[in-house]
């Protein structure tokens, strides 16, 4: 993929999605999927910080190219890779040395997400419509969440006025 090629779908993909991010004030959304881009990437962005998810493996350069996009249109000083298949290959070197953990706003709520640490960061950005759902439907309620995993969900039942929310999940 041509570096003009790349920074034409970034611009796209950011100004497709600027009013919703602007609208609620988000630090972290996703910028790309690998469907709408059509290469077996994704893009997520956390404050200055971009997560790269690998469906497969990418030429080093055309992930260059996206770093340099991303970059000169969104400022974005580090990069983290997650490979999101069951092969074994190399991955990119993150520019953002050791563990990043970082605290996100989502809807006047703040959230830790560790970038570095595991596949996922520990808040599901596809979720946040739902949780945002769940807030208005927990006020004086028992909320139980189930596949907890951060307690993002509970968060939201909380911040609605749930009476207790309980949390539950497998992974340490």
């Amino acid at each position: 993929l041509p570096s003009v090629e790349a920074a034409q779908l970034i611009v796209q993909s950011f100004k497709a999605r600027e009013a919703y991010i602007k609208q609620n004030s988000l630090q972290a959304y996703r910028l790309l999927t690998k469907e709408e881009a059509e290469l077996p990437l994704a893009v997520d962005i956390y404050a200055d910080n971009a997560v790269i998810h690998l469906f497969e493996e990418v030429v080093p350069a055309h992930l260059q190219e996206f770093e340099t996009a991303i970059t000169a249109h969104l400022g974005i000083k580090n990069f983290f890779y997650k490979n999101r298949t069951k092969i074994d290959f190399p991955l990119p070197e993150s520019h953002f040395r050791g563990r990043k953990e970082i605290v996100i706003q989502e809807n006047s709520l703040k959230f830790y997400v560790n970038l570095s640490g595991y596949l996922d960061t520990g808040l599901f950005l596809d979720h946040r419509e739902t949780r945002k759902w769940i807030m208005a439907q927990c006020k004086d309620k028992i909320v139980l969440n189930t596949f907890a995993y951060t307690g993002s969900f509970s968060v939201y039942a909380a911040k609605g006025g749930a009476e207790k929310t309980y949390s539950v999940d497998l992974s340490r």
